[in-house]
C-alpha cells in the first residue's frame, strides 16, 4: 500500500522545496497577481494567496514564497493598498458584551441611501462640525438647550418663530432693526 501525501508534500515533490521565502517589493499590481522584485533583484509574477482581500499598491513590501513551481504572496509586511470586504445581502456586525470601535488614521467615511442611528445616549465631540442639508426637521419631545460662546443665525428667506411665550434677556443692549417693526 502506498504512502498518502499531504497537499504540501505533493507540491514539494512536484516542484521541489521552496527556493524563496522573503520580502519582495511590488512593481506591477493587477487584480489577481502582482509582479514583485525579489531581494536579489529578479522580477517574478506572484499570485495573491492572502487570507484577506488585499489589493497591493506599487512599492508595497510583501512576504513572498516560491520557486520553480511559481510564487505566491502570503503576507503584507508594509502596505498602502486597499483591503476591500464585499459581502452579499444584509450584514450584521455585533460586539457581544463589548464595544465596537471603528477608526481610521485619515478619517472614517460612512455612506448609504439611508443611515439610521439609535441610542439611549448619543455623544458627539468634535473641534469643528460642518453640516450641509437640503432640509432639516428636528423633533424634541421635552427640552432643547443650547449653550454657545456666541450665536450667529443668517436666514436668506423668511424666518418665523412661534411659541406660547417668548422671553429675550440681555445683560446689555437689545437692537431691533427693520424697515418696519410691528408690535402687538
Amino acid at each position: 500500500m502506498g504512502k498518502t501525501l499531504s497537499i504540501a508534500e505533493a507540491r514539494r515533490a512536484a516542484t521541489g522545496p521552496a527556493e524563496y521565502l522573503d520580502s519582495a517589493t511590488v512593481v506591477v499590481s493587477a487584480p489577481s497577481h502582482v509582479e514583485v522584485e525579489l531581494i536579489g533583484g529578479d522580477r517574478v509574477e506572484a499570485k495573491l494567496a492572502l487570507a484577506i482581500p488585499y489589493r497591493p499598491s506599487l512599492g508595497d513590501e510583501l512576504l513572498v514564497i516560491g520557486g520553480r513551481g511559481g510564487y505566491w504572496v502570503i503576507g503584507v509586511i508594509s502596505g498602502r493598498g486597499m483591503t476591500e470586504l464585499r459581502l452579499p445581502g444584509d450584514v450584521d456586525l455585533h460586539a457581544m458584551n463589548g464595544r465596537l470601535r471603528l477608526s481610521g488614521d485619515r478619517g472614517v467615511d460612512v455612506s448609504g441611501e439611508t443611515i439610521s442611528m439609535r441610542a439611549k445616549t448619543l455623544r458627539v465631540a468634535a473641534d469643528t462640525v460642518l453640516e450641509h442639508f437640503t432640509n432639516v426637521v428636528t423633533h424634541v419631545k421635552e427640552m432643547l438647550t443650547m449653550k454657545a460662546g456666541e450665536r450667529h443665525t443668517r436666514v436668506e428667506g423668511s424666518s418665523l418663530e412661534t411659541a406660547k411665550r417668548v422671553t429675550i434677556l440681555a445683560e446689555e443692549n437689545v437692537a431691533v432693526n427693520g424697515e418696519q417693526i410691528h408690535l402687538g
